[in-house]
């Protein structure tokens, strides 16, 4: 997918109706067709970087389309768990467009004080994505999240199609200078620091404003 092609970015009559998903279908979706055996191995390409641009967020604006406005959209009312598009080749995003996924088991050893898939003893299949928004280099500020579906079993085989529990969560959305991944405190409401990278500022600032439209608490996400 070319930097100027973003797929299929608004919310589409597919995201509407939900009857729920198999674990082992979204995984084998996920890992059907890897990008890459190994970046920037010999003989092989190098990692792509697209860094999000100020123009990125005003992308077709002027046509009456704005991208990152549907694309908001879409994150706030789409409520299926794959959309690959009629090419199957998904989209592209334009906030926290770096990202890797995760499959494994979701597991509460310890006593946490809440209910639910937090409380001790719960567990699911969980699929997530972990994502980079910003600077990918080590040190340098930059905003990380994940993001994930829980299914309500520990059968990968399941047969019948299960509705899951969506998280979002992130450190901070300007991003910080955290050297380590295992170092990051994930949480639903994160904070707005714009001293921690003023370069990035309009872009944040912009999307800031699209997401105050399309949501009710644009930083905040429900768990």
């Amino acid at each position: 997918m070319s930097q100027n092609d973003f797929g299929v970015i608004e919310l589409v009559d597919e995201d509407r109706v939900y009857p729920g998903s198999r674990f082992s279908e979204v995984r084998d979706a996920m890992f059907a067709n890897p990008y890459q055996k190994v970046w920037g191995a010999p003989g092989e390409p190098p990692l792509p970087f697209v860094m999000p641009t100020f123009f990125d967020m005003l992308r077709a604006l002027w046509r009456g389309r704005h991208f990152l406005t549907q694309a908001a959209e879409r994150s706030v009312d789409a409520r299926s768990d794959l959309r690959w598009g009629p090419d199957k080749k998904g989209f592209r995003r334009i906030v926290h467009p770096w990202g890797v996924v995760l499959t494994g088991l979701w597991e509460i050893t310890e006593d946490s004080g809440y209910t639910g898939y937090f409380q001790k003893g719960s567990k699911a299949l969980v699929v997530a994505r972990y994502s980079n928004g910003g600077a990918v280099k080590r040190g340098k500020p930059r905003g990380q999240g994940i993001a994930g579906k829980l299914f309500p079993t520990t059968d990968p085989d399941h047969k019948e199609p299960l509705q899951t529990a969506n998280f979002f969560t992130i450190d901070d959305i300007v991003g910080a200078s955290t050297r380590y991944i295992n170092d990051v405190d994930f949480v639903n409401a994160p904070n707005v620091t714009l001293s921690n990278d003023w370069a990035t500022s309009p872009i944040v600032m912009t999307a800031g404003v699209v997401f105050a439209i399309t949501d009710k608490d644009p930083t905040e996400r429900q768990l």
